[in-house]
C-alpha cells in the first residue's frame, strides 16, 4: 500500500454500513459478547481514507471519541476540513503509519476498523496490524476486519494480472523498423503513473471483455460477466482493488489462524449470510454437516460458494464465545427491516407471503401469520427498530384481529422463520430500540449540517445506518433550501420555478405542464428516501 498512489488517486470514502455500530454489538450479544455501548465508546479507524465513515459516527455519536489514521496526506487533509465545517470536536484524523500506533500513545479502543486495508498489504504487515490491534483493543472490544478471500480472488487475479498488463504500460506508437530499436526497448521498463493507469480502465474492461469472448476457454463466461459487473463500479475503486502492487486474499482458515497467532479469536462475519451453513439449503447444508470443526466447515463454505470477500470480527482470545446463536439468544435485542409484500399477507392461515427488498427483485418467502404480522410491523415503522419482545406482541395482536388466535398458540415456527431472517441477513440488529422522528408535512422541513456539508461537497448524504443517499443536481436544490427550514408545498414552488428559470428562452417554450409534473413526482420521491432514512427534521415549537 503506497502512500503516493493513494495521493494521486485518492480511495472512494463511504459510509459502510456493516460498521454500524449498534449491529456490531447486536451480533456480539447474540455470541454471548457485551461490548462498550456507541454512545459512549472510543473508536479506531485504521485506513480511514477521507474519513467519511468515521465523520458520520461522530456526528451521530456525540459523546463517543474517534480516531482516524491514514497514510494519505491529501485524504487527510480533505477530511480535516469536512470535520472543521461541521465543528466536530470529538473525532481525529491523523497522518499515520502502523508503527507510529501504540497503547503508550492512545487509550484503548472499543472498536478498531480496518477496511480496505488488511489485503492490500504484504503479508509481514498483515502480522503487524494484528499485532496493533490487539495492544490498543479494549478488554471488551472488537475488531472488525475486511478483507479479500480464497478462492473467490484465485479466478479474479486472471483479470487483476491482465489489467495490470493492459494499464501498467505506457502505449507506444512504433513502426515495424522501431520494435527493435534501442529507443523502444528502454522504454519497456517504463510504467504508467497512477493517473495514467486509472484513465485506462474503461478501455482495460472493454478490451478484455472482447478478449475473454474470443479466447472461448473454460473461463471465458466467468471472466466476462465479472468483467461487466466490476464496470458498474467507479475507476478509484478498481484502481485500488487491481492496479494497487499488494493484493494479498486469504483463505478464511488462515486469516483465523493469524488472528490466533496475535492472542485474538474470531467471533463472526458482520454478514451473519457468511457464519451459518444453513442459507445454503437442505442438500448443500447437510454436505458440510460432516465438519465437526467450525471452523473447518466456514473454509468448506467458502469453496462451496466461492467466497472472495469477507468482513470478520475478532476479540480477544481469552474471552468466552458462543460458537453460534440459537433462537432464544435473539430476545435480548432490537431489531429493523425493509421488507414489503406485493399482495396483503394473510394473518389468518399459513399460505405463503413473498416479502422483496427495495429492488424488488430478491424475496424471500414466509409463511406464519406471526411472522408476517412482525415484518409488516418492522416496514411501517423502518428505519426505527423495535425491541424482539414488543414486536412479538405487537405482531401477535394484529393476528389476534385477524382471527388468527391458533396461530399464536402454535408460536415455534415463528421462531424459526425469525430466525432464518435474521441469519439470511433480511433483519438487522439493535443493542436498543430506535424511534424516528415523526414528520408533519404541513410544517418547515430541516436537514442538519451534516447532510448539507456532505450533499455539496461530496454528492451523497450519509445516513445514521451509515449509507450513503446519492444527490444530483435536482437534489441538490431542495438540500440548499431545506438546510434552512421550509414547507414541502413551498419547496415545491421553488424548485419548479427555479428550473424553469434556469432554462434559456427556447427550452422555456418547450417546458410544458408536463415537466412541472414530473418534476414535483421526483421530489416527492426525494423526500419520501429522506423520511425514510430520518434525514428530515423539524423544531419543537
Amino acid at each position: 500500500m503506497s502512500p503516493s498512489s493513494y495521493n494521486q488517486v485518492p480511495y472512494e470514502s463511504l459510509p459502510i454500513s456493516y460498521t454500524y455500530l449498534p449491529h456490531l454489538a447486536g451480533l456480539a450479544r447474540l455470541l454471548g459478547l457485551e461490548t462498550a455501548p456507541p454512545e459512549a465508546c472510543r473508536v479506531l479507524d485504521i485506513g480511514c481514507a477521507e474519513g467519511n465513515n468515521i465523520i458520520p459516527m461522530a456526528w451521530f455519536w456525540p459523546k463517543s471519541q474517534f480516531v482516524g489514521i491514514d497514510l494519505s496526506e491529501v485524504q487527510i487533509t480533505t477530511g480535516m476540513e469536512m470535520v472543521e465545517s461541521l465543528s466536530l470536536k470529538n473525532v481525529q484524523l491523523q497522518v499515520k503509519d502502523l508503527s507510529e500506533l501504540d497503547a503508550q500513545h492512545y487509550e484503548l479502543f472499543d472498536y478498531i476498523i480496518l477496511h480496505g486495508v488488511f489485503s492490500w498489504v504484504e503479508p509481514e504487515t498483515q502480522h503487524q496490524i494484528l499485532e496493533v490491534c490487539q495492544s490498543l483493543l479494549a478488554e471488551n472490544g472488537l475488531i472488525y476486519i475486511s478483507y479479500n478471500t480464497y478462492p473467490g480472488w484465485h479466478a479474479q487475479m486472471v483479470i487483476r494480472d491482465a489489467m495490470k498488463l493492459y494499464c501498467d504500460s505506457p502505449e507506444q506508437e512504433s513502426s515495424p523498423e522501431q520494435e527493435n530499436s534501442p529507443e523502444r526497448e528502454s522504454s519497456l521498463g517504463q510504467v504508467n503513473t497512477p493517473e495514467q493507469k486509472m484513465a485506462k480502465i474503461p478501455q482495460a474492461l472493454g478490451y478484455l471483455k472482447s478478449f475473454f469472448t474470443v479466447a472461448d476457454n473454460e473461463f471465458s463466461a466467468f471472466n466476462t460477466k465479472r468483467l461487466t459487473q466490476l464496470e458498474q463500479h467507479s475507476n478509484q475503486y478498481l484502481y485500488h482493488e487491481f492496479l494497487e502492487t499488494h493484493n494479498n486474499p486469504l483463505y478464511i482458515k488462515d486469516f483465523i489462524r493469524k488472528a490466533r497467532q496475535h492472542d485474538l479469536q474470531y467471533v463472526s462475519d458482520a454478514l451473519l449470510a457468511f457464519d451459518n451453513t444453513l442459507i445454503l439449503g437442505q442438500q448443500r447444508n447437510q454436505l458440510l454437516q460432516a465438519f465437526d470443526n467450525r471452523f473447518e466447515k466456514l473454509q468448506y463454505m467458502d469453496f462451496m460458494i466461492n467466497q472472495r470477500f469477507r468482513r470478520s470480527l475478532l476479540c480477544h482470545s481469552e474471552r468466552s464465545i458462543r460458537s453460534g446463536f440459537a433462537p432464544e439468544h435473539m430476545t435480548s435485542l432490537a431489531y429493523r427491516a425493509n421488507l414489503n409484500s406485493k399482495k396483503a399477507a394473510m394473518l389468518n392461515n399459513e399460505k405463503p407471503c413473498k416479502f422483496y427488498q427495495d429492488d424488488n427483485k430478491v424475496f424471500i418467502s414466509i409463511a406464519h401469520p406471526v411472522t408476517k404480522a412482525a415484518l409488516r410491523v418492522l416496514a411501517d415503522i423502518y428505519p426505527s427498530s423495535i425491541s424482539y419482545m414488543d414486536l412479538l406482541q405487537q405482531a401477535s395482536q394484529k393476528v389476534a384481529d385477524a382471527d388468527g388466535l391458533a396461530y399464536i398458540k402454535k408460536i415455534e415456527p415463528f421462531y424459526q422463520e425469525f430466525y432464518l431472517l435474521l441469519i439470511n441477513d433480511w433483519l438487522s440488529t439493535d443493542i436498543h430500540p430506535f424511534t424516528k422522528t415523526q414528520i408533519d408535512w404541513n410544517q418547515p422541513l430541516y436537514i442538519s449540517q451534516l447532510s448539507w456539508e456532505y450533499a455539496q461537497k461530496n454528492r451523497f448524504i450519509p445516513t445514521f445506518l451509515l449509507r450513503a443517499i446519492d444527490i444530483d443536481e435536482l437534489a441538490l436544490h431542495a438540500l440548499e433550501l431545506l438546510k434552512d427550514g421550509i414547507t414541502k408545498e413551498k419547496l415545491l414552488k421553488n424548485v419548479i420555478k427555479k428550473r424553469h428559470d434556469s432554462r434559456d428562452k427556447r427550452k422555456k417554450r418547450l417546458w410544458g405542464r408536463n415537466r412541472g409534473k414530473q418534476i414535483e413526482k421526483q421530489l416527492d420521491s426525494f423526500l419520501s428516501v429522506l423520511e425514510k432514512n430520518s434525514i428530515l427534521y423539524q423544531l419543537d415549537y
